[in-house]
């Protein structure tokens, strides 16, 4: 599979291209599994807002949808953050005088970031074990939770064992262990 030069997809992150190149770029991306990421990093991938390339590429519906940055990624880690919107339905009954962030979505943000990471390797990751989590501050409405995660592949490239550190402005809200299986992506 050939895919588009930089220079192509800068222009279609910058809304330049013509109708035929952005449908080519768009009918590429639908079978890639490198190119939305390169697409959601917005090529540098520092600081760019990727709620709707994240979207594509793990097709997760709402309130699944774990990611709103990814800040960096590197060949053994990724850190990725999400900005908790007051307006979240779940802060109805999770708990209605003191709202808190679900512990169970600080894992799945984890687990989309950690998604993420494999796709830029050309992998698919599944979940397996949640070894450990330990949650040690609520995350509240409006904070951002940064997921900071430290990958390490076995040596026969079949595992993945994340060490996983979540943070927000307050300080360390989660320390979480996961163990994925690892294959090849599809093209």
């Amino acid at each position: 599979m050939n895919c588009p030069d930089t220079q192509i997809l800068a222009a279609y992150i910058d809304q330049s291209l013509t109708v035929e190149e952005k449908c080519a770029v768009e009918e590429h991306v639908k079978t890639c599994k490198v190119c939305p990421v390169i697409l959601a990093t917005g090529l540098s991938n520092f600081g760019v807002q990727v709620a709707e390339p994240v979207r594509f590429v793990f097709n997760r519906a709402a309130p699944l949808e774990a990611l709103d940055r990814i800040v960096r990624i590197d060949d053994s880690s990724i850190v990725t953050s999400r900005t908790i919107d007051e307006q979240e339905p779940f802060f109805v009954g999770h708990y209605p005088d003191q709202p808190i962030f679900p512990g169970v979505f600080i894992i799945e943000a984890v687990h989309q970031a950690v998604l993420c990471y494999a796709t830029t390797k050309g992998k698919q990751a599944h979940l397996k074990q949640v070894r450990s989590a330990r949650f040690q501050m609520p995350v509240e409405p409006g904070c951002t939770l940064e997921s900071s995660c430290t990958c390490i592949r076995s040596d026969d490239g079949s595992e993945l064992t994340v060490k996983a550190i979540c943070t927000t402005a307050k300080g360390r809200v989660a320390e979480l262990k996961l163990h994925f299986a690892l294959e090849d992506g599809h093209d």
